[in-house]
């Protein structure tokens, strides 16, 4: 599993996980789980994560989880072309207008960001929704 990248709106920080597994593509809040891990902390470039025996580690935006041995390590992303760039968004409210200016921190092309890019896309409708 890849950490993608956070998210910081109104309803508080969310990190954005991508795998080949379904069960680990995930967009998920402090508290919440991915596999065997409870998300603990989240921060604009890092989410840190505690496995069942309370160890914590974490993983910046664009590292790996992978399991190796059947112990799961975090490594540096690798560059296959086809896995999503980190995205980082920040979704601060103005609010004397209630507007949000969520900006991905890098420019990417639309086919190495699509997914990144359909997930932010979603959340933004969503709270707008929310804030009609």
């Amino acid at each position: 599993m890849t950490l993608v990248g956070t998210m910081s709106y109104d309803k508080g920080l969310f990190a954005f996980f991508d795998s080949n597994n379904q069960d680990m593509k995930k967009i998920i809040g402090a508290g919440d789980e991915i596999g065997i891990y409870t998300v603990k902390d989240i921060t604009k470039n890092l989410v840190t994560l505690a496995g069942k025996d309370k160890k914590e580690f974490t993983m910046k935006v664009g590292e790996q989880m992978r399991q190796e041995s059947g112990v799961w390590q975090v490594s540096e992303a690798v560059d296959s072309g086809s896995s999503p760039a980190p995205a980082e968004a920040t979704g601060a409210n103005d609010s004397s207008t209630g507007a949000t200016d969520a900006q991905p921190a890098e420019a990417a092309t639309p086919s190495s960001n699509l997914e990144a890019n359909d997930v932010l896309k979603r959340l933004m409708e969503l709270r707008a929704k929310e804030n009609q």
